[in-house]
């Protein structure tokens, strides 16, 4: 058994079957559907829309209830004055008149409509609408964020992969090599320097093998820990093509600029501030309500203890030393202060499309290169070795040969898999990832 084979038995890539075989949508549904970032993002719009919900119901009538056991030192009285009928009547009239027990319990219902208060509740209920749609955009930030990372941790596995794929060819290779070596010493047709530089350069190469497993085993870890499962749940993936995009960058630029969460989330900031504005300017506004009541007191001396009441009733805060028009400015500041931020953002979005779609067209030109260098690094190390086992060549040749087809190989690898991300970090800066 060669060193390649059992370097992929023991850490299972050939003898453990896979759990699965999945794509990156495959991913990224499991990721979704685990990932704590997402699951607060979601709470927080629920948040929201609770907040919204209580807001809306300040247009509904609201009851309250008050109900009150009271003990007093004394009972209320009322002083008469009655000196002038004590002439006309002979006998002795009373000096005060009772007005309650000194214990009695009152019980009151109170109903409360707000008829008018100047754009105040509308506006709230508007603010609050705008905090939904902040913390939906925020949400789906979280989702683009969340499918980037799954991303460039999935690619990263079958990075690794190929890696270890192209370090076992190159081990496998130099064994090839140093057998032949050995062969060409024992027959006496070498002298046994090319014996020794063959077997130097296979250990070198196991330990460069064993170094590319181990950044496998590390990158399928990560790739699992995003997921939600154990580092250790066996994976495999289907290396698919990455689609083709349109290269217009003013077409792409407007599209992100149309869908990107990030500036729906500062656009609806921005609002939600100028109706906390328009808030605090309705606190100056008169505020009219209707009261309507029912109280119940339990004494004796009254000839009726119900109570029935309404009320039209109106509250204007006429002077407040400027607390609510300041308040109203500083607002609106921060809402323009958002407005900036926002319009940077566009500028930088604009910015992210740019170095995309430049990373897409310089990866691409990497490949088409790294194609042709791998081509001629096979050809070159096919007749390194047979002109080695031919005796016309020398061992430094098959070995620099090989060297340079593993750095080929390494960097096709690369550039396919940088070519990869770069499609993705594109749909991730137009925000359709």
């Amino acid at each position: 058994m060669s060193f390649a084979t059992s370097v992929l038995i023991a850490f299972g890539f050939c003898a453990q079957p896979a759990a699965g075989q999945e794509t990156l949508k495959d991913a990224w549904k499991l990721a979704l559907g685990t990932d704590h970032r997402l699951k607060s993002a979601n709470r927080s719009a629920q948040a929201a829309k609770e907040t919204m919900a209580a807001a809306k119901t300040a247009r509904l009538p609201s009851i309250s209830t008050e109900d009150g056991y009271t003990a007093l030192s004394h009972a209320l009285a009322a002083k008469l004055n009655l000196s002038g009928l004590q002439e006309l009547i002979p006998i002795p009239l009373p000096n005060q008149v009772q007005l309650s027990e000194d214990r009695f319990f009152v019980s009151a219902t109170m109903l409360s409509l707000p008829v008018y208060t100047g754009g105040r509740i509308r506006r709230t209920i508007e603010a609050a609408n705008a905090g939904v749609e902040v913390s939906l955009a925020e949400r789906d930030r979280t989702a683009l964020d969340i499918k980037m990372s799954v991303a460039e941790a999935f690619t990263a596995v079958l990075r690794t992969l190929r890696l270890v794929a192209v370090a076992t060819q190159s081990a496998k290779t130099l064994e090839g090599h140093a057998q032949d070596a050995s062969n060409l010493y024992e027959l006496g047709l070498v002298a046994k320097n090319d014996l020794l530089a063959a077997q130097a350069v296979l250990a070198e190469a196991k330990q460069k093998t064993l170094q590319a497993v181990n950044a496998l085993d590390l990158a399928t870890s990560a790739y699992n820990r995003l997921l939600g499962r154990e580092f250790t749940y066996p994976v495999e993936l289907i290396d698919s093509t990455m689609p083709q995009v349109d290269d217009s960058e003013a077409e792409l630029s407007a599209q992100a600029l149309r869908i990107r969460p990030e500036l729906r989330g500062l656009l609806y900031q921005a609002r939600a501030l100028r109706h906390e504005a328009s808030v605090e300017r309705a606190a100056v506004l008169p505020q009219v309500a209707f009261l309507g009541g029912f109280t119940h007191i339990q004494n004796k001396l009254l000839v009726d203890p119900n109570i029935w009441s309404a009320t039209l009733g109106v509250k204007w805060n006429v002077f407040d030393s400027g607390m609510a028009r300041r308040k109203t400015r500083a607002l609106t500041e921060r809402a323009e202060a958002v407005s900036e931020i926002r319009s940077d953002a566009e500028t930088l979005i604009s910015l992210q499309v740019h170095q995309a779609l430049l990373d897409v067209r310089e990866t691409r030109q990497r490949i088409v290169v790294a194609r042709e260098v791998m081509a001629q690094a096979d050809e070159n190390l096919k007749v390194a070795k047979d002109r080695y086992v031919e005796g016309v060549g020398v061992n430094t040749e098959v070995l620099d040969a090989e060297a340079l087809r593993t750095r080929s190989s390494a960097n096709l690898a690369n550039a396919t898999y940088d070519l990869a991300l770069t499609y993705l970090r594109l749909q991730r800066a137009i925000g359709t990832i």
